[in-house]
């Protein structure tokens, strides 16, 4: 019976994350976000003024420092120990601009596309969770008095 009431449990799980996973939709890409900067202005007052700017061959670069993002990986030996690397890079953004005009961005480690919650998702998830686990724990309490 105990693994009958594991393998409800998991497939439980599973379910309500796949319900809670679809609960946002992207209403624009991270591409299409920063697509829509066409000029200088555009830039500012979205970003405000630049971390630093260079002037090259009648270019102009504008580069705005969101830190740094450290991410962590980790490996089993042949001992057996665990053997972790961490790995930095920074968070930006670039724009190349010639005259007022945005002409190339870069970014890395940063992503600006716009999500929204989609309610009728949400609701039913919330739904399905509450009655999924309700009908667990009466299958718990079932099971329990046998």
């Amino acid at each position: 019976m105990k693994n009958t009431n594991k393998k409800l449990f998991y497939i439980k799980l599973f379910l309500l994350i796949a319900i809670f996973s679809s609960c946002t939709k992207t209403l624009y890409t991270h591409s299409d976000v920063m697509n829509r900067y066409k000029t200088k202005g555009d830039i500012i007052n979205k970003f405000g003024l630049p971390t630093e700017k260079r002037s090259e061959s009648g270019l102009e670069e504008w580069y705005y420092n969101f830190g740094t993002k450290t991410t962590y990986t980790y490996s089993n030996t042949q001992s057996s120990l665990l053997t972790g690397n961490a790995n930095t890079s920074n968070k930006f953004v670039k724009f190349i601009i010639k005259n007022d005009s945005i002409v190339n961005w870069t970014t890395q480690g940063v992503d600006l596309k716009l999500t929204e919650i989609n309610k009728k998702q949400t609701t039913l998830a919330i739904i399905l969770g509450t009655i999924g686990s309700i009908s667990f724990l009466a299958f718990c309490a079932w099971l329990g008095s046998l």
